[in-house]
């Protein structure tokens, strides 16, 4: 490529090793009814390669290549290329051809085939464009038409798309017979093809640059054309535009012969069409041969449009014929495009000028063009010769440049050199460039020539000298004339200085930048005087140049001086007073029209800017124009109406009086002298001149106007088929005319009025004629406004508020906005609008209104492992053993020695080196993807010979695991545990059982779940804690085994249990607890004499195994009294009576049996009588039907070395009788291997029905997750101030049991022996199901929640599973009565119907809705609240115990789908990645737009630039479009099935994307690029920027549903307390998840109130540095419904807002003189809805709840229904107190006192000794104890947590009673206050009088209280009793439990059974499972 540098701007360019001289095009177009049709097409170029290459590039833009059939052939010698590759610069539209071999100097061919779109228009579309029409029957019609300027032919061929790469160009288009098709020259044939298609052939052109080829489509049943008498001129156009084309015909007549004549160069072309189309992006384009315009700039009607009209049309169409001469000669670059456009627009005011003589188009060129030029650039326009970067797309945005500046520099030239030299320098210029491309320098040559071949002056100047000074630079310059008196003559001294306009300096650090400009201009002066007024000749006569800021010349002292005649130069100036006043005496007194009328206006436009630079008095202006009324120069009034435009709105003031008074009797007096009336004999300028005076006139009160209009209006009601208005006229003379009208004709206009909108209705059948009587309509209303008699407006307003049939909503609302437009300070009518919207308001009300309306204002302005398993030998472990540990083998480049694994020092070589590396995925931690790791629980040794063969043997799944991620990077940790322990975890990690054990690449915990809330290394007082993992504990591993289980554990506390054995037999219950999850129901009964439950409130009956309820029975064993003997008996009969009950309560059977367990933990069973008294208990129990079914499995751990009876024991064992087990507990250490046992044998129906295996969903867990020591918790801000950061991550696993039956294969018989070798596992992140139930779609304060079969909610917006880092140990038994909050004014913890029939719908996985539900809605942190309805929508998650449900407000249930936003916006070559600059944007952290499956090595430091980069990756060939999961068949719950194991491998650079949100975020961010594209606010009107003053408004933002927020600051303003150069917080950072705000939320509540106001907000307790955040919502409406699309804001600091509610409410006119909030007794509040102070005199309190401030008057307006209270329960409360002892080591201290005692003891006997052997006497002590230990502090005081029930009284304010106001009421004591609502927004304004004291003492708090478990209706007692209701809710039972096998009854294989199944499975289903359920 070649980059060009100008200015420091690079321009990427082609290479200029090749260049194009002939295109073949030829294009198959499609039927234009299509849906983005495709067209079809090939191209032949011939091009020249001027330097050896391997490359070709050239440009291409949205085209489909198709690269097998590109092909290059060189010419001589004959030789035939294919390229080897086609690369894509998607961002410069560049397509590179890689050849293998060199390319050689020469000519060649280059084929290729391709095919687009023609896209839909838009205005700045470029390429092949569709243009929807109406023909004359209304019936809708397609055109299609390109518009290539300047680079859009690129998207059409592939081609070398610059301006100086010219060729010859040969078009076909093949197409249907039913269209007509038009390009540059004429159809050379036609050849008819199948299919009803022709293809048609046209002529070459000549050589031109690819923008000026063109191709229209016309259908030939509804375009016609008119053409000349041999056809070379034809215009095309809609039939029933025809007659109004005739204009463009007559103008062609006089312009083509004009512009032969005046180049001395005819036309290069064979004929000429001009093309009439609607919507064309620009008003014309000069295609050569090819005209093509918008359809309404090219016609005319004399009788429709006005002389404004006409000239419009005339200027269009002349500048494109001008253009066919300038095709010739072409700008080399877009920076010079002022070569064409420049010229073609001078010519355009200079042909007209000429052909049309009475229209003075030159004179209205200086007045309206130069003028206008002179107004504006002052700093914002760009040079002439533009300054570009990247491609130049975009010619709009310098219009005033190209066809503005450009044409007055010309026109300065013009003059400069005379008329006659610069038509032979253009003539020249173009002779010597035919078919070129230029610069600027071939156009000053070429005048430069001419003007030394003549005798006109010109020494000491050359033309590119002095016009390079006025296109490069911006700007213009002011020449200041300065008299110096003298005694005989005057000296003039005259000086240049540039024009720049800044409002104010830029300042950093208190640093300001002066926005001066240094520019210098060679500047051509002319000059005339009062002795000497010749003002004709324009060449210079003298310069003031660059380097010579000052000139003299001497003046007579009576004379004035006008420098610039007929002002031809480009610059202002301006005089001393005295030269002002003697030029204003002379206009007014003397020969005036000595003075040439163009410097007549020239002085009134140079001495009105003067006076708004205040370099001169006004008055010295209004003097001077008073000339005017002997003004006889129709075009110098012409200068007086831009004055008036810029001065009206000021005209109210009283300073402005004496200045409006003189204009306005101007008006009048011209207005008498030309006539009101059109006249037959008016020439167009007249015409042209009286509608600007009539409008002015009559707006400024001028009485002559205003009764004329009158008096017409009134002739035209009477009779307006014959007293027309002409349209042109209607826009005013309906307002004028009614200004000063009576009531009749007040009341004859709304009579048409309401005929006019009667047939509106019957119109809508024509949008066209509908849309034209509605304009009229709105211009009637216009008009009824003007009417200046206050009684006919008054009327008006009692006519539109009480006749609804007669005005609409929207007709209402429009006719009341004119009239406060047109009456805003007529006080009379103000005071009926403001008296009769409510009665009489006091002062405080209409402070209220004041202000919120002023802010209202500025708102709206601103697996397969069997089968390995079974082809494993064993054979093959030999003495070489080694595996991957994870906490033993070393990490490479790390000394990460384990004193652990120091059993191991024999057999170093057992343990593998591990190489680690960090994965983003894995969150940093450093991992080994190629491998896995293993670990072994601490009890169990690894080189035993089942352990070591299961560590090898599962080796083998390392293949497995590897496919699964590549098949799915999302996939978590994944991971295989044995029944042996041994625990294989992929990918590789490091075993971290020591937080301190940490080094620079890990600091990391380690990542298996903590389901039991355990993690290994949480224990940190120990320097070596010990690991405590084991997997065979994990819920995962234990679920997937023996599924759901009811459990009744029996503990013997009888005397023989004394001692040792009671704690061995507490620690074995604690271990039996611990293997059970929130699937299992349990109780711990204690027996002795008699039989009790352990939890008193837990009598008679299971409890669900939560985490909470496990703690309860923990601790109940906390005090055991041992005592009295055992009853077996009973406690059995307990036992087995209380689970019949549940069986028969859950309709369990024989045929469908629940399973159920019985736990006996005893240090002996008895024998003899009682023995056999215990089994007749079974006997009638458990062994029913002939001991074939056994409902309850019974297992018993003999306690003590001792244990008795063992033989008794047997029968309780037997397979066949009990289905159970036993194991002997010795000691303490071997307590979890024992309890384990019981695990395999409850799993034996599993393995021997062998066939179906269950997948298994655990219940929610957390994951701590702890950052890196170096990572600040500030990268991501928006966590500070919201909620959602958490120190754990919840997870669910998905697993399945692995069967061991390779040894019986082949025999079923046998199956009996198979075993359970293991389970098989994955995690998955909740957070990754969230991202999965598109939240952007479910709108604002939409969600999504899921509900397991339990009822308990595992994603959820209100589940919160910690508080500030503590885990709750409730976190994952929440049930969904207690995180959904409905309105029906419940007792706590007492859930109401619809309530428990939603939960019971979603448990029983069923699918419906429940519309229309009263919820309470609490938010930011709760301490806010709404009341709204809710639509339920719930649904199963097949294959999966959990249901899903959204929830949908009433205002969300429409979102907005946008369709393919990208490929619009690439059709019309607009790259995305453009909306997306700067850093003034943030998108959701949250949510993922795209990704890349494997994220290491794709780390992005931001999201933003994640998206970035994806959007960059979109405008390159071959972006596809992915999802995460593909889509698989939905499962059948009720069809067991295996899963197709056939998947596909990703790529490392394989991604997905959310399609619909990218499409909604590059929508959002289209429509908000234009105002938020600067990051400052530099555009905002008067009012608007006034208005921001006064509130101190620093930043203003958006936040739309797809997620992203924008916001820049006001320029004027600067961010409160933060320094400019520092990298501080900014807005982004702190709301990255906008949508979450409570700015947010409020702005969606406030506009479902009332959709015309803004809700402000401060943060929680803010105080005196508060940041006040308006906010508003944007709901864009379609067919009726709307949905809310964002919400716009802006940000003030409270203290401005504070002082701009003062200045308001002390205006004398609206404020009581007594009751006024700046005096100090009186206290004045503005509160948010939810009474939380948002100002107040005292900062302080800003942030704070009012009811804590004032709570008597608070309480009051409670009382008096002002705020509603509304009370919130919070189930999920972290409660603490204070309680004494050292929470984290109060059990070691004393043991750990005694060991170092016993040290002491054990030195100092040692000493003793040494006493002894006359040791020295300097080790003698004083004292015998003096170096004893310290004894152990005493407790101290720590915080103890624990959950616990909250309730808080939140507040919402009731509108209706808020509009209305409310006082302090006697019934209520308080203070005298007054509260009224602040319209159109969400403030109370309360005021309260200080002096009089509080009558009550009294405090509202909006703080949570605890609530006491006894307080609830029905309560059983204390904590956690008061959740007994919870245990009796609806739960599902999960499928595919295996609880009974026949074969168990004929086998005994007791606790060596075990089953196995399908790894593979897991990963496949969990897939499925998760794509059904998004």
């Amino acid at each position: 490529m070649v980059f060009c540098s100008n200015d420091n701007l690079k321009i990427i360019r082609l290479p200029n090793n090749t260049k194009p001289f002939f295109y073949k095009i030829n294009l198959i177009i499609p039927h234009l009814e299509e849906i983005n049709p495709i067209f079809y097409g090939e191209s032949n170029i011939d091009i020249i390669i001027n330097r050896a290459t391997k490359n070709i590039s050239l440009h291409s833009r949205g085209l489909e290549i198709n690269e097998i059939e590109t092909t290059l052939v060189e010419h001589e010698p004959y030789t035939f290329y294919k390229p080897i590759k086609h690369s894509y610069d998607n961002i410069m539209n560049i397509l590179t051809l890689h050849f293998e071999n060199t390319l050689f100097e020469g000519i060649y061919s280059l084929n290729m085939k391709f095919s687009g779109i023609i896209f839909e228009i838009d205005l700045v579309n470029r390429g092949f464009m569709k243009f929807p029409y109406t023909n004359k029957e209304e019936e809708q019609g397609i055109m299609a038409a390109t518009y290539f300027e300047p680079n859009g032919a690129r998207q059409v061929f592939p081609c070398w798309d610059e301006p100086e790469l010219k060729a010859i160009f040969n078009i076909s288009v093949m197409h249907h017979q039913k269209y007509l098709i038009l390009s540059n020259m004429q159809m050379q044939k036609q050849v008819t093809g199948k299919d009803d298609m022709i293809q048609t052939c046209f002529d070459f052109t000549s050589s031109m640059p690819t923008y000026l080829v063109a191709i229209v489509v016309i259908p030939k049943c509804d375009f016609y054309h008119r053409s000349n008498y041999d056809q070379t001129v034809n215009i095309w156009c809609s039939s029933f535009l025809l007659s109004q084309v005739t204009f463009i015909y007559n103008i062609a007549e006089k312009v083509v012969p004009f512009m032969i004549q005046y180049t001395n160069k005819s036309e290069e072309i064979s004929k000429m069409d001009h093309v009439l189309i609607p919507n064309f992006p620009v008003d014309g384009m000069e295609n050569w041969g090819l005209i093509t315009y918008n359809e309404f700039r090219a016609i005319y009607d004399d009788n429709k449009h006005s002389i404004y009209k006409k000239i419009e049309v005339a200027k269009v169409v002349t500048r494109e014929l001008v253009h066919q001469w300038f095709n010739l000669v072409t700008p080399i670059w877009w920076s010079y495009l002022w070569l064409k456009e420049g010229f073609t627009t001078f010519l355009e005011s200079y042909i007209i000028d000429k052909i049309f003589e009475g229209w003075r188009m030159m004179d209205l060129f200086v007045i309206r063009t130069l003028q206008t030029c002179l107004t504006i650039d002052v700093g914002s326009l760009n040079s002439v010769t533009l300054v570009l970067n990247s491609t130049f797309d975009n010619m709009s945005q310098y219009s005033i440049e190209l066809y503005g500046k450009a044409p007055v520099l010309l026109r300065m030239l013009h003059h400069m050199i005379t008329d006659e030299i610069f038509q032979k320098g253009l003539i020249m210029y173009l002779a010597r460039n035919r078919y070129s491309s230029t610069t600027p320098d071939n156009l000053w040559s070429a005048m430069q020539s001419a003007l030394d071949e003549s005798d006109v002056p010109h020494d000491g100047y050359r033309i590119k000298e002095v016009m390079d000074t006025w296109m490069n630079q911006n700007s213009y310059p002011e020449v200041d004339v300065q008299r110096i008196s003298s005694k005989i003559n005057d000296i003039m001294t005259l000086s240049q200085k540039c024009i720049y306009k800044q409002e104010i300096n830029e300042c950093i650090n208190n640093t300001c930048i002066n926005n001066t400009c240094t520019n210098e201009w060679y500047i051509p002066l002319t000059f005339a005087t009062r002795s000497n007024p010749d003002f004709s000749n324009t060449v210079p006569k003298a310069w003031l140049r660059p380097n010579k800021t000052i000139i003299r010349h001497l003046l007579k002292r009576e004379d004035w001086i006008i420098v610039n005649i007929q002002q031809t130069g480009y610059y202002r100036v301006t005089y001393d007073i005295s030269n002002w006043q003697k030029i204003s005496y002379y206009l007014n007194f003397e020969n005036y029209t000595n003075i040439h009328f163009l410097n007549r206006v020239q002085v009134i436009s140079d001495l009105f800017a003067s006076v708004l630079n205040e370099q001169i008095s006004g008055s010295v202006f209004v003097s001077l124009i008073k000339y005017l009324n002997r003004e006889e120069d129709i075009m110098v009034w012409h200068s007086l109406f831009p004055i008036i435009q810029r001065l009206w709105k000021y005209f109210f003031l009283p300073e402005a009086a004496h200045i409006k008074t003189t204009i306005t009797s101007l008006l009048g007096s011209f207005l008498q002298k030309i006539g009101f009336s059109e006249s037959s004999h008016d020439d167009d300028m007249v015409k042209l001149t009286r509608l600007d005076t009539i409008e002015w006139a009559c707006i400024l009160g001028e009485q002559y106007c205003r009764k004329e209009a009158a008096i017409k209006l009134s002739e035209h009601l009477m009779n307006p088929n014959v007293y027309k208005f002409p349209q042109w006229m209607q826009k005013f003379m309906y307002c004028a005319g009614l200004m000063t009208a009576n009531r009749t004709t007040w009341d004859k206009t709304l009579i048409l009025y309401q005929h006019k909108n009667l047939k509106n209705e019957k119109f809508k059948n024509s949008l066209k004629k509908y849309r034209m009587r509605e304009k009229f309509v709105k211009l009637l209303l216009r008009g009824l406004s003007c009417a200046e008699d206050p009684n006919i407006i008054i009327n008006f307003l009692n006519i539109t508020a009480f006749n609804p049939t007669l005005f609409n909503e929207k007709e209402r609302y429009f006719a009341v906005l004119c009239i406060l437009e047109n009456h805003s300070r007529n006080n009379l009518i103000l005071n009926y609008i403001l008296n009769n919207f409510e009665t009489i308001k006091p002062s405080v009300a209409r402070w209220a209104d004041k202000l919120g309306t002023e802010l209202w204002e500025l708102a709206n302005e601103v697996g397969r492992p069997e089968e390995l398993l079974e082809n494993w030998d064993s054979s093959l472990l030999d003495g070489n053993f080694s595996y991957v540990s994870g906490k033993c083998s070393p990490v490479i480049g790390h000394d990460s020695a384990n004193k652990n694994c120091d059993i191991h020092k024999k057999n170093v070589n057992v343990f593998r080196d591990m190489e680690l590396i960090s994965d983003s995925h894995f969150y940093n931690i450093p991992v080994n993807t190629t491998y896995s790791s293993v670990h072994i629980p601490t009890n169990v040794y690894d080189l035993t010979q089942d352990v070591a063969e299961d560590i090898a043997r599962t080796e083998l799944l390392d293949d497995i695991f590897r496919q699964n991620y590549e098949s799915d990077p999302a996939l978590s940790w994944q991971y295989f545990g044995t029944v042996t322990g041994v625990l294989r975890q992929y990918p590789a990690m490091q075993w971290r059982t020591n937080p301190k054990d940490t080094n620079d690449d890990d600091d990391n915990d380690n990542t298996i779940d903590d389901n039991n809330n355990n993690n290994n290394y949480d224990d940190d007082d120990d320097d070596s804690p010990v690991d405590q993992y084991d997997c065979r504990l994990r819920n995962w591993f234990i679920e997937a085994a023996t599924c759901s289980k009811d459990m009744v554990i029996l503990m013997d506390v009888s005397g023989s249990m004394t001692g040792f054995g009671k704690t061995i037999a507490k620690t074995t219950v604690n271990s039996i607890l611990d293997t059970l999850s929130n699937n299992d129901f349990v109780t711990l009964l204690k027996y002795n004499n008699e039989t009790t439950e352990f939890v008193p409130c837990f009598k008679d009956m299971l409890i669900q195994a939560t985490p909470e309820n496990l703690d309860t029975f923990k601790k109940s064993m906390d005090k055991i009294d041992t005592d009295n003997v055992a009853n077996l008996t009973e406690a059995f009969t307990k036992a087995f009576s209380l689970l019949k009950t549940y069986r028969e309560e859950r309709g369990c059977d024989a045929d469908s049996p629940c399973n159920q367990l019985i736990m006996l933990v005893t240090d002996g069973v008895p024998g003899g009588t009682l023995g056999n008294n215990l089994k007749e208990v079974f006997k009638k129990w458990n062994w029913n039907e002939n001991s074939t079914y056994i409902p309850v499995r019974v297992f018993t751990y003999l306690i003590g070395k001792e244990a008795t009876k063992m033989d008794e024991l047997q029968w309780m064992v037997r397979s066949c009788l009990n289905l159970g087990d036993y194991k002997q507990v010795q000691t303490q250490e071997e307590v979890r291997e024992q309890v384990l046992k019981y695990i395999p044998v409850v799993a034996r129906p599993l393995v021997l029905q062998s066939v179906v295996h269950p997948i298994v969903w655990t219940h929610a867990y957390a994951k701590k997750i702890t950052l890196h020591k170096d990572k600040n918790i500030e990268e991501d801000l928006s966590t500070l101030n919201t909620t959602t950061w958490q120190e754990y991550r919840l997870l669910t696993s998905v697993s399945t049991p692995v069967f061991d039956r390779k040894n019986n294969r082949s025999n079923m018989a046998d199956a009996a022996n198979d075993t359970l070798f293991g389970v098989a596992g994955t995690d998955v992140p909740i957070d990754d199901i969230r991202e999965l139930t598109l939240p952007y779609k479910l709108g604002v304060n939409g969600y999504a929640f899921i509900v397991s079969s339990n009822g308990y909610v595992i994603l959820h917006p209100d589940l919160r599973p910690d508080y500030k880092g503590r885990l709750k140990l409730n976190y994952n038994s929440i049930d969904l009565t207690e995180v959904e909050i409905f309105d029906d004014e419940r007792e706590p913890r007492n859930p109401g119907p619809e309530l428990l029939e939603l939960r019971s719908a979603l448990v029983d996985h069923k699918r419906g809705n429940m519309m229309g539900i009263p919820v309470k809605l609490h938010y930011d942190d709760n301490r806010r609240v709404n009341l709204e309805k809710r639509d339920y929508f719930y649904a199963p998650l097949p294959g999966t115990p959990f249901s899903l449900a959204v929830v949908l407000s009433n205002y969300g249930t429409t979102w907005i789908k946008v369709g393919d936003e990208i490929r619009r916006n690439q059709n019309m070559n607009m790259n995305v990645s453009d909306y997306f600059v700067g850093d003034y944007w943030r998108v959701h952290p949250s949510w993922v737009y795209c990704r890349y499956h494997y994220l290491e090595g794709h780390e992005f430091n931001k999201p933003e630039d994640e998206l970035r980069h994806f959007l960059a990756l979109m405008s390159r060939p071959g972006w596809r479009w992915s999802q995460q999961y593909e889509a698989y068949s939905s499962i059948d719950e009720d069809v067991d099935e295996e899963s197709n194991c056939g998947r596909q491998t990703l790529k490392h650079d394989d991604y997905y994307c959310n399609k619909e949100l990218m499409q909604l975020l590059v929508f959002d961010a289209k429509a908000t690029n234009n105002n938020f594209r600067d990051d400052y606010i530099e555009n905002l009107s008067p009012r608007a920027r006034d208005l921001a003053h006064h509130y101190g408004i620093f930043i203003r933002f958006i936040a739309t549903q797809s997620g992203l927020t924008r916001w820049h600051h006001l320029k004027a303003s600067k961010l409160p307390n933060v320094d400019d150069t520092d990298d501080s917080v900014v807005f982004g950072d702190l709301h990255r998840r906008a949508v979450n705000e409570p700015w947010y939320k409020g702005a969606i509540f406030q506009s479902e109130l009332d959709s015309e106001s803004i809700s402000l907000s401060v943060s929680w307790e803010s105080g005196v540095d508060a940041i006040v955040t308006a906010s508003m919502s944007l709901a864009p409406k379609d067919g009726g419904k709307k949905a809310p699309a964002a919400v716009v804001g802006f940000q003030m600091p409270m203290k401005d807002l504070y002082k701009r509610f003062i200045e308001l409410i002390s205006d004398n006119q609206t404020t009581n003189t007594i009751i006024n909030c700046a005096h100090n007794w009186i206290d004045c509040y503005l509160l948010d809805q939810n009474g939380y102070i948002v100002i107040s005199d005292e900062h302080n309190n800003t942030g704070q709840f009012m009811g804590t401030q004032e709570g008597a008057v608070m309480l009051s307006m409670v009382k008096q229904g002002l705020y509603n209270p509304i009370d919130i329960f919070d189930y999920q409360a972290l409660c603490h107190e204070t309680r004494n002892g050292n929470s984290a080591n109060s059990l070691m201290e004393p043991l750990q006192h005694v060991a170092r005692l016993l040290l002491w003891f054990l030195l100092r006997l040692i000493w003793y000794v040494t006493q002894f052997v006359n040791l020295p006497g300097i080790h003698g002590k004083v004292h015998l104890d003096e170096d004893a230990p310290d004894p152990p502090p005493p407790p101290e005081p720590y915080i103890y947590y624990y959950s616990c029930d909250q309730k808080r009284t939140l507040y919402l304010l009731n509108e209706t009673v808020a509009a209305k106001g409310v006082t302090n009421h006697s019934t209520y004591c308080s203070r005298p206050f007054y509260a009224q609502r602040v319209a159109h927004t969400n403030l109370l304004l309360v005021v309260v009088d200080s002096m009089y004291p509080t009558c009550l003492d009294i405090k509202l708090e909006v703080t949570p209280v605890n609530i006491s478990p006894l307080e609830y209706i029905n309560s059983m007692g204390d904590k956690p009793c008061h959740k007994i209701p919870l245990n009796t809710l609806k739960r599902r039972k999960l499928k595919n439990c295996f609880t009974k096998h026949p074969l168990e009854h004929v086998t005994y294989g007791c606790g060596a059974s075990e089953l196995m199944v399908s790894l593979s499975l897991l990963y496949i289903t969990v897939a499925r499972i998760l794509y059904i359920f998004v």
